[in-house]
This record gives structure tokens, C-alpha cells and sequence, in this order.
């Protein structure tokens, strides 16, 4: 309910003492809620950043934090680590200094080190390379295996051809024909064609929603045949003229093709691809999963790739490692990046940001050394109510709490102003705003992001709710109220809106249950912060689809 769109990142954050209160100001807890940073880039290149849709918010407000004064006690101080001495010749984190055999060594200005995922300071996914399977992650590794049709750029909006080389609709869109490149072969030497294409899509028609991404192919696929070894045509239950923009990577979020030589006859759900000894995931990309374990992953880049010789790239990646590691204590990941010893690293806050880039001047950001330090992201974040749990099957319950969200303080305190709102459950990326602005009378008239707690006690009451002696909205003998559940992501956002609640008579605590992820999956939960990736391109079709009650 409202919407931001997240971003993660003064000077006195990582060095002194300072009261709860300024902590929650400067964004020192960890978490999300807007424009995203981008990651920390310590050598990169120097492309220009893309920043025209950044949102803001008003800093003329310089009191926009004055009534949440009790959230915290500014007598109760947090001992902040001070920043360490640092050997600047020591450029490896500590904790990848793990016992890894048979690895060459590669030099350090042609690794890079990365910061990302992980539950606990572990990968729990390191064993999983099949991106169907229960419990995978495409985001950490699994998105450089698996290469896509095409490439979507939201930025640019526009597609961009990749392992299919040509598409092609029937005049009603019920037939899809795809056309794949020549002379492109998986890692083990087996030559990548149609035939991969074809299986993928139909043993995703038949196993259906026992993985992710098989629904929305049973929803329009009849079949796929491979007709010779370039061709695929693709029949559709119903016009279908989506269905290749959703096979396509949008950021990391698109149809992963597999190889049936390996995949087949196999159970989906649990097979892991992963066996490193018989070259084990393959891939038709230019990274090869050299060490895989609870405490980093590491891909080494290969001699050759078929990008490269067909042009589509003008060489091979100079980077020649990767070595992702699971995110820590910010503290210290931002002593990392400051001593080079991180290249890249997600979710830090925005004063975070300011106190690397003044000690650190070859870091970047999107939006190189300046606020918000991001972009405008795909995953807009909200409070989720789970419509099947009463009271929140109520529509004036639901209103009634988003009244009571100011949006522009929370954003001012958590995120020092680095952050937006949006009225959408989506980005405002180029294909996009002509949906916002058509839909701009609608939200004149029902203003999802208003903070009026008037209205909300008003819609309460009516309701049959009454507040009773503590203050509590009290029904029928149950006092309305819930935890608010959230992940990292939330950790400065989430306390601050759970105190919103609490002001207006709401009973909310904000808590971080280590499976949030999973029951938001399942539906096994009552209110929380989450946030999801839909539309990005000239469609809002992908987002409407997550608030359907099949999906």
C-alpha cells in the first residue's frame, strides 16, 4: 500500500558514538525502500549514468522527523566500530581466504569481488545451479549461466537479440516463431539449438506450477516443436503477443532455457546441475562455476565465448574472476569497498555512501558521487496485507492503515530524503509513463500514497473499531494489531512504520523472521514489507499479474 521505489547507503556514521534516533536519521540499519543503488563500483567504466528519473523528496521540510522524537531514546547510544586501519596493499576480504583446491590463481586487478545475497553471512543456494529447482537464486551467479532469448533495456526500452537472433508473430498472435543462432554450443560442446528451446517450454507445459515460471507457459503454450535446428514455432492456447517480451530478461528476471541433453528425465523441482567435476552447470555464457561453497562463489571466466566471435561484443570480460560473497555487517562491508577490497556491493545505505566515497574517490555509484546514489529500481516496495486474514479483508481497514504511513518521513528519516514515492506498484521507466499519466484522474481522486490519519480513524470507526482505554482500536474484544515482518531490506524502514501504526492505535511491532521470503511465497502471513519485480517495459500486464489470486 504506497509504494517506494528502493535505494540502498555523514560522515560520523562509521566513527563516533550516536544516539538511536540520529542512527535511524542517517540510515546506519540496514535496508531499502526506493531509487536502488546500483552497486559500488571501485574499478569500472566510466559510462554515463542514466539518472533522469530519479525521484526526490521535498528537503525543505527540516522538521519532516519531529513526531517520531519517541520512536527512540536519544540517551540510549549504539557503539558504532570505529573504522579499522587498513593495509591498502591487502586487497582481498578476509573471509575469502578459503581452503579451495585445484583453483588458479588469477591477479587481483582481474578479480572482482563481490558483496551480494546470502542468509546469515551463508549461501544457502551454493549447490543449486538449476534455476527451477526449490530454493534456487538467479540472482547470485545463476543469471550468467543461464543466457537468455533476448535482453530487455528498460532504460532504453528497446530489445536486444541474444541467444535468439530473430522472432516472429502470426498475424492474430496465436503462433510465435523464433529463430536461434548458429554456431552457439554449451560449455560441454553440445551445440545449443531449437531443440533446447522447444523441450524447456514443453516440459514446462507439463510439469505446470511445480516451478516457478511454469504457470504463466501453461496459461498460453499448446506446444513448441523444433522444426529444423534453428527454428521454433510456438503455439498458443489464446493470442499471446507477450509471450516472447516474457521469455526475455528484464534485469534478472526472465524464462531460463536448459539444456535438454542434461535436463531431461530429470525432476525439475530437485535436480541441482551441479557437479563441478563433470562440468557441472553448463552454460552457453563466458563464466564457468569454478568453486561453489556456504561462504563464497567463485566463476572464472573462459578463453572463448560465442558473443565474442560473432561480434554482438567487442571482446571477452577484462575481468577474468568473480568471486561473489554473502553480505555482512555493513560496518564492515563498508570498510571493505573503502580499502578496495570490495568492488561491488549491495544494499548500503545513502550516508554509508557519502562516508565511503569521501575516504574512497575511485568509487562510484549510478549516479557517480551524488544523492540519491541509485536509480530509479523494478522492485517498488510496499506493506502487504494478506486479504485472506480478517480484518484485512476489509477495504476500509486496508485505507485506514495507508493513511496512516507518512511516506515523506519515513523517507526523510530512514533514507535521508534519498528515496521516492509512487502511486503504482510500478517504476516510472520509460514504456511506463504513459500508463502513470493515464491513470492520473483515478489517483486524483483515490490518492494511493495520502497520509491523513484523520480519514483512517474516520474509516475505522466505521468500521465498528473504538479505541479503548491503552488506545488500542479494539473490535469485538480483539485489539487490531500485527507483526510487521520484513527481511534486510527493511531493517531501517520497517521500525519506523511500524511506530506509524502504534501512534494512530494500531498495536504493530516490526519483526525479521529468518523464512519471511518463504511465507511470503506461501501466502503464510498476516501483514509485512516486501517487494517484487513486474512491468518494466511499454506493459504494466507483469505487474496487474502478481496481484491476481491464481499468481
Amino acid at each position: 500500500m504506497g509504494n517506494s521505489e528502493r535505494t540502498n547507503g555523514d560522515e560520523e556514521f562509521l566513527l563516533r558514538r550516536i544516539g538511536r534516533r540520529e542512527l535511524l536519521k542517517r540510515a546506519a540499519l540496514l535496508g531499502v525502500a526506493t531509487p536502488a543503488i546500483a552497486g559500488l563500483l571501485a574499478a569500472c567504466d566510466d559510462d554515463v549514468a542514466d539518472d533522469e528519473e530519479v525521484a526526490a523528496v521535498d528537503e525543505d521540510d527540516e522538521d519532516v522527523d519531529d513526531d517520531l522524537e519517541d520512536l527512540v531514546d536519544d540517551d540510549d547510544e549504539v557503539e558504532l566500530d570505529d573504522l579499522d586501519d587498513l593495509d591498502d596493499e591487502d586487497e582481498v576480504p578476509a573471509d575469502v581466504d578459503v581452503d579451495v583446491e585445484e583453483i588458479t590463481d588469477i591477479p587481483r586487478e582481474r578479480t572482482l569481488y563481490l558483496r551480494h545475497g546470502g542468509q546469515e553471512g551463508q549461501f544457502i543456494e551454493h549447490d543449486i545451479w538449476n534455476m527451477y529447482a526449490v530454493g534456487s537464486s538467479h540472482q547470485i551467479g545463476g543469471n550468467l549461466i543461464y543466457e537468455p532469448l533476448a535482453y530487455y533495456s528498460a532504460f532504453a526500452d528497446e530489445m536486444i537479440p541474444w541467444l535468439a537472433e530473430d522472432w516472429q508473430y502470426n498475424d492474430d498472435s496465436t503462433q510465435l516463431t523464433i529463430t536461434t543462432r548458429s554456431g552457439v554450443e554449451w560449455s560441454d560442446g553440445e551445440p545449443f539449438s531449437a531443440r533446447d528451446v522447444a523441450f524447456t517450454l514443453n516440459h514446462l507445459l507439463s510439469i505446470s506450477t511445480e516451478v516457478q515460471r511454469g504457470d504463466e507457459v501453461a496459461r498460453f503454450v499448446e506446444s513448441a516443436e523444433a522444426v529444423d535446428e534453428n527454428t521454433v514455432v510456438v503455439d498458443f492456447h489464446v493470442p499471446a503477443p507477450r509471450f516472447f517480451y516474457f521469455m526475455s530478461y528484464k534485469f534478472d528476471i526472465g524464462l531460463y532455457i536448459v539444456p535438454q541433453h542434461l535436463f531431461e528425465g530429470e525432476d525439475w523441482t530437485s535436480f541441482t546441475a551441479f557437479d563441478i567435476e563433470q562440468g557441472l552447470p553448463v552454460t552457453t555464457g563466458p563464466w564457468r562455476v569454478a568453486h561453489s561453497s556456504p561462504q563464497q562463489k567463485i566463476l572464472d571466466r573462459a578463453d572463448s565465448w560465442w558473443a565474442a566471435d560473432q561480434g554482438l561484443v567487442d571482446e571477452l570480460p577484462r575481468v577474468e574472476r568473480l568471486i561473489y560473497l554473502p553480505f555482512g555487517d555493513e560496518t564492515n562491508v563498508a570498510q571493505q569497498v573503502i580499502a578496495n577490497q570490495l568492488d561491488t556491493s549491495h544494499t548500503l545505505q545513502p550516508m554509508t555512501v557519502q562516508r565511503i566515497i569521501q575516504e574512497n574517490p575511485n568509487v562510484i555509484t549510478h549516479t557517480y558521487d551524488q544523492p540519491p546514489y541509485g536509480y530509479v529500481d523494478w522492485w517498488p516496495t510496499a506493506v502487504l496485507v494478506n486479504h485472506d486474514e480478517p480484518p484485512f479483508d476489509e477495504r476500509d481497514v486496508r485505507w485506514a492503515m495507508s493513511y496512516f504511513i507518512d511516506r515523506e518521513q519515513m523517507i526523510e528519516v530512514a533514507k535521508d530524503g534519498a528515496s521516492g514515492i509512487s502511486q503504482f506498484p510500478m517504476p516510472r521507466y520509460p514504456g511506463l509513463i504513459p500508463f502513470f499519466d493515464y491513470v492520473q484522474d483515478i489517483f486524483e481522486e483515490y490518492d494511493t500514497t495520502e497520509h491523513n490519519p484523520e480519514r483512517g480513524q474516520e474509516l475505522l470507526e466505521q468500521a465498528g473499531f473504538e479505541l479503548n482505554s491503552d488506545g488500542w482500536w479494539e473490535r469485538d474484544g480483539e485489539v487490531l494489531g500485527f507483526t510487521l515482518n520484513g527481511s534486510i531490506f527493511f531493517a531501517d524502514v520497517g521500525p519506523i512504520v511500524a511506530e506509524m501504526f502504534r501512534r494512530n492505535g494500531i498495536e504493530a511491532e516490526y519483526a525479521q523472521p529468518p523464512d519471511w521470503w518463504d511465507n511470503v511465497a506461501t501466502g503464510n502471513y498476516r501483514v509485512g514489507m516486501n517487494g517484487h519485480g513486474g512491468s518494466v517495459g511499454n506493459d504494466p500486464y507483469d505487474t496487474l499479474r502478481l496481484f491476481q489470486a491464481n499468481t
